[in-house]
This record gives C-alpha cells, structure tokens and sequence, in this order.
C-alpha cells in the first residue's frame, strides 16, 4: 500500500511537491497564477497537505491544493498563503498546446535576510 503524505523535496534553491509516488505539477490550464511564479518552499521533512479537488477538464486525471507563499513581493497578497492548484505529472501538459504549460521544479525566492552572511573579500582574509 501507498503512502499518499504530501512531501517536498528541495535541491539548490528549487522544489519539488510529491503525494505518495505522484509527482505534482502546477499547470496553466488551472488560471491561478503564472506557472513559472517562484513560491516559499515549505519546510524539508515535513509532511505538507495536498488536497484532492475536483478538475471540469477531462484532460487533467487527478487534481490537487496546497496552500503556498507564491511570488516575491512580501507586500503582495500572493506572499500570504493561499490554494495553487497542481495536477499529476502525467496531465501536465499532455494537450501539447501553449495553455497547457507547466512546471515541476519551483524556485524558492531568495531571502537575504534567512542567509548567512559571505564576504566578498576574494583575498581570502
């Protein structure tokens, strides 16, 4: 038996969001949002909630939410959480047309103020 706990996996700046052994993708036939938009990566081993919801386009098999910081503007309302939908990667752009273009890896927009300080003194002192 599956075990269908929503996880994130992150590598260089960039995640990735998995229910069980379905890896999500955000599509643009879903409307909420440029796929390309960077979002907040949720916590690295902790399970995350993704919720099945129902999809009108019989090109989309399965259907999710997660509630994401999307964007970069810490002022927007984007930056508070809110439901972006997700699909199984295997509808993820399966209609091969430009209104269903999709991503699987999100990049995590950097915050200065979360990371340690490097100098750049090239010196080495």
């Amino acid at each position: 038996m599956f075990d269908f706990t929503g996880r994130v996996e992150g590598k260089n700046e960039c995640f990735a969001l998995f229910r069980g052994p379905l890896v999500l993708s955000r599509d643009a036939r879903f409307n909420d949002g440029a796929v390309d938009q960077p979002a907040q990566m949720p916590e690295l081993g902790k399970p995350i909630t993704i919720t099945p919801v129902v999809c009108d386009n019989p090109d989309i098999w399965q259907a999710f939410t997660v509630l994401l910081q999307t964007g970069t503007d810490p002022e927007s309302a984007e930056m508070k959480p809110h439901p972006v939908h997700f699909c199984d990667y295997a509808s993820a752009g399966n209609t091969w047309k430009s209104d269903s273009l999709y991503r699987t890896w999100f990049r995590n927009p950097m915050n200065m103020m979360k990371r340690p300080y490097v100098s750049y003194d090239v010196s080495g002192n």
